[in-house]
C-alpha cells in the first residue's frame, strides 16, 4: 500500500532531517494523467516540482515510510521511545495521565503503560477512537447497516 506525499509534507520532513532518507525510498512522480477507454488523455496535472513547487511530490510504500520515521525517531528520542508488538486494548484516565492496557503480541500477556497522553493513530478502524466513540458505527458505516 502507497502513500502520496504532497509537497507540503515533503517540506516537513525534509526540514527534521529527513529529504535524504525519504527521496531513497520512494518516487517523484511528475505528473497525474487520465485517459479514457481508447487511450487518449482526458486530463492532466504535473505534480510536486513540475507544478512550480519548492518540494517534489513523492509516492512511496506505508511500511518504508513507517520504518524510516520509526528509525528517526528511535535515533531522537532513544530506543524505547516507541513500543511495537502490542494490540491496544483500552485506556483510563489517571491523575497524572492516562493509564493504556495493551496485550503483548508475543507472550500473549496483558500489559500497562501510564503516560501523560494518549494519541490514537491506529488508522482508519481506530480501536483509540472506537473507545471514545462507542455509540457511533466505523468510518464508511451507519449504525444498523447490514453486518453491523
Amino acid at each position: 500500500m502507497g502513500i502520496n506525499l504532497l509537497p507540503h509534507a515533503v517540506r516537513e520532513l525534509a526540514e527534521l532531517g529527513l529529504a535524504d532518507e525519504l527521496a531513497a525510498i520512494a518516487l517523484p512522480p511528475q505528473r497525474l494523467s487520465y485517459y479514457d477507454r481508447s487511450g487518449e488523455p482526458v486530463w492532466e496535472e504535473p505534480l510536486g516540482v513540475t507544478a512550480g513547487y519548492d518540494w517534489p511530490q513523492y509516492s512511496v510504500h506505508r511500511g518504508r515510510l513507517h520504518l524510516m520515521l520509526l528509525k528517526a525517531v528511535r535515533e531522537w528520542l532513544g530506543a524505547d521511545a516507541v513500543r511495537t508488538g502490542r494490540v491496544f486494548r483500552r485506556f483510563e484516565q489517571t491523575a497524572d495521565g492516562v493509564r493504556v492496557h495493551f496485550l503483548d503480541r508475543a507472550s500473549g500477556e496483558p500489559t500497562a503503560e501510564d503516560a501523560g497522553l494518549l494519541i490514537g493513530s491506529d488508522g482508519i478502524d481506530s480501536a483509540v477512537r472506537a473507545r471514545l466513540y462507542p455509540g457511533e458505527a466505523p468510518p464508511g458505516r451507519r449504525l444498523g447497516d447490514v453486518g453491523e
